[in-house]
This record gives structure tokens, C-alpha cells and sequence, in this order.
């Protein structure tokens, strides 16, 4: 049994023992489960994809051995995915893993092998001198009772700076009226 005979094999058995419609996705990680489930090798599963499970769903459709359901809204696209069921009597068995060293890995799966890294020592250059902050020698109490007074200061600042805007707005309107009253603006 080649590799892709297994996975049609599989697609078949995955889709029998669903009990419910199911889109592609559904089926290829369904397939995963099962191939691990049943102690498969890796190469059984590896390169299983919800594109690649979509290819034998559409042959088991032209051959009539399943028939499509009614499509499922896709969140992500706003497109209906398409949906498949067993038919009526589809009762295969899950399929022995195919053996032998020459067994016909798809290019997905050899794909995601793990390739040996040559790691090089990361070289860092040295660090720079910090200057001397007037912080440095200060407890943690210090260094608290510190930021208070700079926020109560801020504040304080920040207090002024509201009334000499309206200090400053309220002798503006003093002005316009004195203005007003000698004639020279319009009120």
C-alpha cells in the first residue's frame, strides 16, 4: 500500500465514523487523531493538510463513494466551506500503515523535517559606562518620599497654571468691556 492509497484509505474511515457533516479541516485533523491514535508513523501523518484532504474528498465525490452537505459559513472569508458526509452502507476499516523504508513521503511532509542549525556564538559589544545618577545612594524610602514631592509639585504647577489662565481670562474680559464702554470695540 502506497502512502496516498493509505490516506484515501483514511479519509474514507475518518468520514464514516464522523457522525455529522464535516468540512476538509475537520477531516485532516480528524485523520491526525487517528493515524496517532493507532500508533502510526510520523510519515503516516505528518503531512496530512485540510488542502490535501479536500483532494480525496472531491475524488470519493466523483467516484460516489460520499456525498456533499450543505456548505458552513466560514468566519474568516464569509464564504460557505464546503461539507461531506459517508453515504449510507460506508463501512470501512481504519488501514494498516504502509510499510517498508521506501515509503512515498509527500513533499509536505519532508517538507517540515527538522533541518540541523549551525548556532554561532552571539558576540555582544561591552557596555557602555552609565554616568552617576544622584539616585543611585538613595533608599527605597528616600526614593519614594522623592517621587511624592516631585508629584505634589507637579500638581501644585499644574493648579497655577489653571488660575493664571483664568486670571488672565478674566482681565482680557475686563479689558474688552472698558473697550466696549469707551467705544472703540463693538461689545
Amino acid at each position: 500500500m502506497t502512502m496516498t492509497d493509505y490516506r484515501r484509505a483514511l479519509v474514507l474511515y475518518v468520514l464514516s465514523r464522523l457522525q455529522r457533516d464535516a468540512t476538509s479541516h475537520e477531516v485532516a485533523e480528524a485523520m491526525i487523531g487517528a493515524a496517532q491514535a493507532e500508533g502510526h508513523p510520523e510519515a503516516c501523518w505528518r503531512g496530512i493538510t485540510p488542502a490535501s484532504a479536500a483532494a480525496h474528498l472531491r475524488q470519493f465525490e466523483c467516484d460516489h463513494a460520499i456525498s456533499r452537505g450543505e456548505g458552513r459559513p466560514n468566519r474568516r472569508n464569509g464564504k460557505p466551506d464546503p461539507t461531506w458526509r459517508a453515504n449510507a452502507g460506508t463501512a470501512p476499516t481504519m488501514p494498516p500503515p504502509p510499510e517498508g523504508d521506501d515509503v512515498d513521503v509527500p513533499v509536505a511532509a519532508r517538507a517540515g523535517e527538522p533541518q540541523p542549525l549551525e548556532l554561532t556564538p552571539l558576540e555582544l559589544p561591552p557596555p557602555e559606562p552609565v554616568e552617576a545618577s544622584p539616585y543611585d545612594d538613595m533608599t527605597r524610602d528616600e526614593l519614594i518620599a522623592t517621587c511624592i514631592a516631585q508629584d505634589e509639585v507637579l500638581q501644585a504647577l499644574q493648579r497655577a497654571d489653571r488660575v493664571k489662565d483664568a486670571t488672565i481670562r478674566s482681565a482680557i474680559g475686563r479689558m474688552k468691556a472698558r473697550l466696549a464702554d469707551a467705544g472703540l470695540v463693538n461689545a
